[in-house]
């Protein structure tokens, strides 16, 4: 031991102090799964039951094309529409091109569609023949049977599609000594507890993440199975905005895609800058006045002609990225039986505490037309 002199100061006796420490653990926790809090754990529109998990999807015959004359004379009696949809049209359909009315009086041949140059024929009802252009569009708007024809006219149907996804296994451990488990910590409580709280909401990230990124694979003895996400099966009603500031036009063009398509958007989901771009729509409507102390605003929901539309947030979307989605045609949910658990593992040593998470999901994407994204947009938002 030393002997000092003067005055014992803490800068010099440090021996024996106590530690000032909170028991409070500051963790940053970036919780906020979006996708996962919306849907939930267990929205499949069926359970799935096995590793591929399938549904069917049907549509309505189309009732559009395009002519592929250049052009369609007024008083053509052959016209040619675009390859592979001529079997969408019979004898007496009335067609639409343009302001014409015009009535079919022969079935199909291949993309040739026959009628006659009069007013039962071209023309029809008082319209007026007319020519139009290459690529304009031919719409089926009637049909007019004849009275007493015994012959029925030819059926037309869409054939039913089959879609899937694979399941795909979630897995994470928690291990900690049982020393460390022992110990007196400032931090009260079970370190194990917080260990597995703390892996489970990163497990929980990684499936959100999954959600929105997945690609799908069938899996084999040396590759795991993996679940497709929303951005891979919506497809079709992909908007590049190049840089361009989300704004209401883009928003309300992708709704009406959606719309066309037959879909009815519930939910809109965006990372919060995007958010605050929508948070600026109401900017050119408002007003304040002089005792106003409270600047900015905040849209949690978009109202338009199809009803309201729910604004989500999920941190873990492309920054750049707006994904539009109708609600009913979208699911996520375990394997029968596999939902997500904690599991102690048996003991190797008495040394050791271990335990696994696991969990085998999938998710629906149904009819990836009803649903839209768009891409590129800016991330700073003036």
């Amino acid at each position: 031991m030393v002997t000092i002199t003067g005055t014992r100061l803490t800068l010099s006796d440090t021996v024996g102090l106590a530690v000032d420490m909170s028991p409070t653990i500051q963790l940053i926790d970036p919780f906020d799964v979006g996708f996962l809090s919306y849907f939930g754990l267990s929205s499949l529109d069926k359970t799935a039951t096995e590793t591929e998990h399938k549904w069917m999807e049907d549509s309505l015959r189309p009732l559009t094309s395009t002519i592929t004359d250049n052009p369609l004379g007024a008083g053509a009696v052959t016209i040619n529409v675009a390859a592979g949809t001529g079997v969408n049209f019979r004898a007496q359909d009335i067609v639409k091109i343009d302001d014409e009315l015009i009535r079919i009086t022969a079935d199909p041949a291949a993309d040739a569609l026959t009628t006659i140059a009069a007013s039962n024929g071209r023309g029809w009802g008082g319209s007026t023949a007319a020519a139009h252009n290459l690529n304009s569009v031919i719409e089926i708007v009637s049909v007019a049977y004849l009275e007493g024809n015994p012959t029925p006219g030819i059926a037309r149907t869409v054939v039913k599609t089959s879609v899937s996804n694979f399941t795909q296994i979630f897995e994470d451990v928690v291990q900690v000594s049982s020393t460390l488990e022992a110990v007196e910590q400032w931090n009260p409580g079970s370190e194990y507890a917080r260990q597995l709280a703390k892996t489970m909401k990163s497990l929980m990230i990684l499936m959100d993440k999954t959600f929105i990124y997945g690609k799908p694979n069938a899996g084999s003895a040396t590759v795991p199975r993996a679940m497709g996400g929303v951005r891979h099966f919506v497809t079709t009603n992909v908007t590049a905005a190049a840089g361009a500031q989300l704004s209401e036009k883009l928003l309300l063009d992708s709704l009406n895609q959606t719309y066309d398509a037959g879909g009815n958007v519930k939910a809109m989901f965006q990372r919060l800058k995007q958010k605050q771009a929508i948070n600026k729509f109401l900017d050119p409507n408002r007003r304040t006045g002089m005792d106003d102390r409270r600047a900015g605003a905040i849209v949690d929901s978009y109202l338009w002609d199809q009803g309201i539309v729910d604004i989500v947030v999920d941190r873990w979307l492309p920054a750049d990225e707006e994904i539009l989605l109708d609600t009913e045609h979208i699911g996520f949910g375990p394997l029968q039986t596999q939902t997500l658990a904690h599991e102690v593992l048996p003991k190797l040593s008495r040394l050791l505490q271990r335990g696994e998470i696991t969990g085998e999901y999938t998710a629906e994407v149904k009819s990836q037309t009803a649903h839209a994204r768009i891409t590129g947009l800016a991330t700073v938002i003036v």
